[in-house]
């Protein structure tokens, strides 16, 4: 196991006996390492799944909450990690489907207090389903120490549970018990052998520097074995590389793909060009920046190279969801993407052609090559060929290359040719890249709409409903075509479709996750927000409309519309939010289910919840008339009205406002 320290050798029984004896284990280290992979290893383990029922993986290297410099989980993120757990037990997530009921007299500090008391009684739920069963559960990139706790089930459970996570963030109040163990880089002997596995050499075992030198020598067809020179060279590739995992694996890739198109040279030739190469700029505040670049550097012909670039660097800024930073992608939205911009943009129109040289004919020549690059994992499915960045540290060089030039200038060729100055660092929130992100995924989502115009879509797509429900009204709310995106989801062709496939309740969910993706994006803007409000009263109106037989599909429908109701409260639409609810417990009534079913009491409190405070009339003498506590000095006229506090005397803690 190359990426094994001594620390955590997967071969042996170590990584049992610390996961056993640590109820918290920690890999921590900077991004590269090789920590996800290590925790993968481990838990890969026959002997450590077996010393578990159930093996749970989060990665909650996403959930940032804008605007904070922490990302601690809200409500609804945390729901969404719980259900992804009970996806993995293979059970019903129903329970995690509660939303926190409001009142219209809540103020911030209620609403905390209700959320704090919303999440700690999913946790406890979810103590109670883990009760009785040995549970791992591996949280993967965490940037906030204060979000694991959520996931400490182990408090309220008497059997085993074990939490491994990993890190790049050092815990300042480590929580007693806690182990730690610091990734570090690789020796010289485990980067050779790593560069020879990448580069496509055969190295069965793990070879000392010695023996991983003279095999790379042998496979490369020269007796160097005692060569100090060639040596030399072999181990200044790999130091280049800073002996990070990541670092080393993608000049492995690199030697690969020059060995695929420049198949004449030898593998000392590769290296020496590689060594030699000077069109990139070292940064010691960064190094992966100069081994990711340096993955282009066998292209020679710099239009080729800018291309290449362009279109990784568009991939990993169109095709990232809101949950997921790497998502997989069908081959035929990357086509689409891919497409859009030579056909777009003018200023990279010329590139077309660059690629014949190399023999990369069609886009899928392109992908499979970023696959041998390093730069993309696939994977073959009954719905074709998927795609996906490979490290999260490669999402963001691909942002960071859309941060240095902008492709609708007409100095865009130039710039990108010249190559990239790293005299920042990798993150760059400059207008380029919002400005690139405008353009690219305004050019994808003008071409599926061309397409269809065309009637060519089908031609073009095998399933266009796969980018239609996944990324369209996506990428038109990034690309700030809002009135395209709010006719994409009024559409009834398109609710038709996305209620087909994930459901009334999930569809509703969806949908309403577009409209807080909006309202993010221009939060002050009026106007637009009662177009939002128009979507959900046309989905409303939609599930009223939807004729079901069976009751499970029926009883959807209600838990949708309690759904948009919800929505309509964080809007402050108390009263609109009235009628969903008494809807929804129509919708109840009707398939037979009781006052005391769980949905019908979920739809009463939140219809509860709506109503207004009354204000009854009472005799004078009543104990429960209300009296302020500062009501002689009001009758005095001695203190001015408007600063005077209306606190109630006869009701402790409350005070009448207005």
């Amino acid at each position: 196991s190359i990426l094994c320290r001594k620390s955590l050798d997967c071969s042996s029984c170590s990584a049992i006996v610390l996961l056993a004896c640590n109820p918290r284990l920690t890999l921590r280290g900077m991004g590269g390492l090789g920590k996800t992979t290590l925790a993968a290893m481990a838990v890969r383990s026959a002997d450590v799944r077996h010393s578990f029922d159930h093996i749970l993986w989060l990665n909650l290297g996403n959930m940032f909450v804008r605007g904070s410099n922490k990302n601690n989980l809200t409500h609804s993120m945390y729901i969404g990690c719980l259900r992804k757990l009970c996806k993995q037990l293979n059970i019903s997530d129903e329970k995690f489907n509660v939303e926190i009921i409001l009142q219209t007299s809540d103020n911030e500090i209620s609403i905390s207090a209700k959320t704090l008391q919303a999440i700690e009684m999913c946790k406890d739920y979810m103590s109670h389903l883990l009760e009785g069963l040995n549970i791992l559960i591996v949280l993967d990139d965490v940037w906030s120490h204060e979000d694991v706790e959520l996931f400490n089930f182990g408090d309220n459970m008497t059997s085993s549970f074990s939490i491994l996570l990993t890190t790049r963030i050092l815990d300042k109040h480590p929580r007693v018990g806690s182990s730690f163990i610091d990734v570090s880089l690789l020796t010289q002997e485990e980067a050779t052998n790593l560069f020879a596995i990448e580069a496509g050499l055969d190295v069965v075992s793990l070879l000392t520097q010695e023996e991983a030198t003279n095999l790379f020598a042998i496979e490369a067809g020269l007796d160097v074995s005692g060569d100090s020179d060639y040596l030399e060279m072999t181990n200044s590739v790999i130091r280049k590389s800073g002996f990070l995992p990541l670092g080393i694996r993608m000049t492995g890739r690199l030697v690969m793909a020059y060995r695929k198109i420049k198949f004449e040279l030898s593998v000392t030739e590769i290296i020496k060009n590689i060594q030699g190469s000077t069109h990139y700029h070292h940064t010691a505040a960064n190094p992966m920046l100069d081994v990711l670049d340096r993955s282009f550097s066998f292209l020679t012909n710099t239009k080729t190279r800018a291309a290449m670039k362009l279109f990784f660097s568009a991939f990993a800024v169109v095709f990232s969801a809101g949950d997921q930073l790497r998502p997989w992608v069908a081959f035929e939205a990357l086509e689409l993407l891919w497409e859009s911009l030579l056909v777009s943009c003018e200023n990279i129109k010329e590139l077309r052609s660059s690629f014949v040289r190399y023999n990369l004919k069609n886009f899928t020549d392109i992908a499979e090559l970023m696959v041998i690059m390093g730069l993309f994992d696939s994977y073959e499915c009954e719905d074709g060929r998927k795609f996906r960045v490979h490290h999260d540290i490669m999402c963001e060089y691909g942002k960071f290359i859309s941060s240095k030039v902008s492709i609708i200038d007409k100095d865009f060729m130039t710039k990108i040719e010249d190559g990239m100055h790293y005299s920042d660092i990798m993150y760059n929130t400059g207008s380029f890249l919002d400005q690139n992100t405008i353009t690219f995924n305004r050019a994808i989502a003008e071409n599926f709409d061309l397409k269809v115009k065309s009637r060519t879509l089908n031609n073009a797509l095998s399933q266009p409903e796969v980018y239609l429900l996944s990324w369209l009204p996506l990428h038109t709310i990034r690309a700030k075509m809002f009135k395209d995106a709010v006719h994409i989801l009024k559409g009834e062709e398109m609710l038709k479709l996305r209620i087909r496939c994930y459901g009334p309740e999930e569809g509703c969910r969806t949908i309403l996750s577009y409209i807080q993706l909006y309202e993010r994006e221009s939060p002050c803007d009026v106007a637009k927000k009662s177009q939002w409000i128009n979507v959900i009263e046309f989905l409303q109106g939609f599930l009223c409309n939807l004729k079901y037989a069976s009751t499970k599909e029926i009883a959807e429908v209600g838990r949708a519309l309690i759904v948009l109701g919800v929505a309509l409260q964080l809007r402050s639409m108390w009263h609109d939010s009235l009628d969903y609810f008494t809807y929804a417990l129509t919708v109840f009534h009707s398939i037979g289910y009781t006052e005391d079913h769980p949905d019908m009491v979920r739809a009463s409190q939140h219809a509860d919840s709506c109503s207004s405070l009354q204000v009854v009339l009472v005799p004078r003498d009543s104990s429960s008339k209300i009296c302020l506590k500062y009501a002689e000095e009001l009758r005095s006229k001695k203190v001015n009205a408007e600063g005077t506090s209306l606190e109630l005397s006869s009701h402790p803690g409350y005070s009448i406002v207005w």
